[in-house]
């Protein structure tokens, strides 16, 4: 911790990616929330339909010139269910929302850093601006500024925007 808080002082703006970083979730995989929204849903390929909406996601993505998905591109892919997608899609939003918890040593480091620097959060993700604004509140932090690559139609995945 005394290294990070060594690099922070050493720079004029801290940036920190949310997920795996600033904030973790309890699962041994990020899909596995595709799980236990099957099994909330009871619809049990769940996981298998929703790699393959967003598979058709980034093939329209890419077929329209964008370079990002968003959630909602994720479900207006979606196949039939009986269930519908934007209930499905509000649900995944929410699970995200009630699994995603701060990082305790992570957090600290952002508290410090805020006092003195612009921090700044960034995420190469589809989840919505919101999402993150939503976090944030519910943690009671504040960035300076985010940067959402589904918000940017940006990503580091493909050309390091």
């Amino acid at each position: 911790m005394a290294n990070l808080l060594h690099a922070i002082s050493q720079n004029d703006v801290i940036s920190f990616d949310v997920f795996d970083t600033l904030f973790v979730r309890p699962l041994a995989d990020p899909e596995d929330i595709f799980d236990l929204l099957g099994n909330k849903f009871n619809i049990s390929s769940f996981r298998q339909l929703r790699r393959e909406a967003q598979i058709r996601a980034f093939k329209r993505m890419h077929e329209s010139g964008r370079k990002e998905i968003t959630l909602d591109d994720i479900y207006a892919c979606f196949g039939p269910s009986s269930v519908s997608a934007s209930t499905l899609r509000d649900a995944e939003y929410q699970l995200e929302l009630a699994l995603t918890l701060p990082n305790p040593d992570m957090v600290e480091l952002f508290r410090q850093a805020i006092l003195e620097k612009p921090v700044v959060i960034t995420s190469d993700m589809y989840l919505p601006r919101a999402f993150f604004d939503d976090l944030f509140h519910k943690h009671q932090l504040k960035p300076s500024a985010t940067f959402i690559s589904s918000e940017r139609n940006a990503t580091k995945r493909d050309s390091g925007e």
